[in-house]
């Protein structure tokens, strides 16, 4: 038993301080890849950075589901390889949308099938994001199935009013 009679023990503690630091280190690097464009954009002295929000991080098993953001957050598509190789998401149209809800921040896939890509959500309502999948087939494979596997999710980013004034 740890010190607490809890049952928890040193090492759940360990745990817990080992999470918190890396939800820390990963908030970090992405205000940090946030930064860079404004930083080359108006000059090391200039840069005005708003304030970074949560990350919400969509991944192979997010598919089909709906999330809910706020304007100034950060949702990151982290899709893994294995036998599929990802494109990078994109957003598609949404009827109803006046305006553009996500703005595309960075992207990239890598050699094992992954892709990240990086949104800025930039205005309230609902976008759409998608990203195919295809076999990796490797050199001479005789018979590479061909099919093509689909993955999407909706951002939804609801307007937010002001709190009314206390009279």
């Amino acid at each position: 038993m740890g010190a607490s009679g809890d049952g928890r023990g040193a090492k759940g503690d360990d745990m817990r301080g080992s999470l918190g630091s890396k939800v820390v280190v990963a908030v970090g690097l992405v205000a940090g890849a946030l930064a860079l464009p404004a930083l080359g954009a108006a000059g090391a002295g200039a840069a005005s950075t708003p304030p970074i929000g949560t990350v919400v991080v969509l991944t192979n098993g997010s598919s089909g589901s709906t999330v809910v953001a706020t304007v100034g957050e950060t949702v990151v598509v982290e899709l893994t390889g294995g036998p599929l190789r990802w494109s990078e998401a994109q957003t598609t149209p949404v009827a109803s949308a006046a305006a553009p809800v996500l703005a595309l921040v960075s992207g990239s896939t890598s050699s094992n099938g992954s892709s990240t890509t990086t949104f800025r959500v930039v205005h309230s309502g609902t976008a759409s994001l998608q990203a195919t999948g295809t076999p990796i087939c490797t050199g001479a494979a005789v018979g590479c199935p061909t099919y093509v596997v689909l993955w999407h999710a909706t951002v939804d980013v609801p307007v937010v009013d002001p709190p009314t004034p206390v009279a």
